[in-house]
């Protein structure tokens, strides 16, 4: 056999070496990624799937590019996978089901087991959901949560105490820049989880610019309307709410 033909069998079998390594790496990467791509699906799929009940205050007028609530924190019991969540909300485009939020929550399915206070966004650029590094609300206290649009583009997220002291304030963008309706809601994932206590007043809006006005009219909703939650009527911009557990 020639040299030069010894030297393409010696070539040709490191070739099919390298090959036949490849595949083995493909294999193993492919046989380690589709248990995590499985439950990240599966994970994705449960949080979907989980219900929503709400309980709260709608007050549909556009163009209303603020929003403030007093919201008195709770702390029920909420299983694990599920969550409590007691907010204020802008819906930017009722077309798509954007919006924009601030408030508390109890999310056990985030591993947080006492109240945390959070702002979400779901827009053209995705869901965000942000849980900001400070310490949550005290239960059985009462704290004041804005939205107010910044700029352009921006809405300035506030919470404060009941003295106006700044606990946080924070600016978030949106695609779109629009205010349709506004809304003040209790929302669990399970009708096990007990909304008694739950307790909005002081429900205010601003057009363009402060100040804040009170609600002047309000629409009343609990969804579905077979939820075990019934709502306490004060006036157009303070409501209590109760049920579930």
């Amino acid at each position: 056999m020639t040299s030069l033909k010894k030297h393409l069998i010696r070539v040709t079998n490191m070739i099919k070496k390298i090959l036949f390594r490849k595949y083995l790496t493909s294999l193993i990467i492919v046989l380690i990624l589709v248990p995590l791509i499985s439950t990240a699906i599966r994970e994705g799929v449960k949080a979907e799937s989980l219900e929503r009940y709400y309980a709260g205050y709608e007050y549909g007028a556009p163009d209303t590019f603020g929003i403030s609530a007093r919201i008195f924190t709770i702390n029920p019991n909420v299983p694990e996978g599920n969550f409590l969540a007691q907010r204020i909300c802008i819906l930017i485009s009722a077309d798509n089901a954007y919006w924009i939020q601030v408030g508390y929550d109890k999310n056990i399915s985030q591993g947080h087991g006492n109240p945390c206070y959070y702002y979400e966004v779901y827009d053209e650029n995705g869901w965000r959901l942000i849980y900001p590094p400070i310490r949550g609300p005290q239960p059985s206290s009462t704290y004041i949560y804005y939205i107010s649009g910044a700029s352009g583009t921006h809405w300035l997220i506030s919470i404060c105490d009941i003295t106006g002291e700044s606990i946080l304030s924070t600016t978030v963008e949106t695609v779109p820049f629009a205010s349709q309706e506004l809304e003040a809601f209790s929302e669990a994932t399970t009708e096990s989880i007990s909304i008694d206590g739950t307790h909005f007043s002081q429900s205010k809006y601003f057009h363009r610019e402060p100040p804040y006005v009170l609600w002047d009219q309000h629409v009343a909703e609990i969804y579905p309307s077979n939820a075990p939650y019934s709502i306490q009527v004060v006036s157009d911009h303070e409501f209590y709410a109760s049920g579930g557990g």
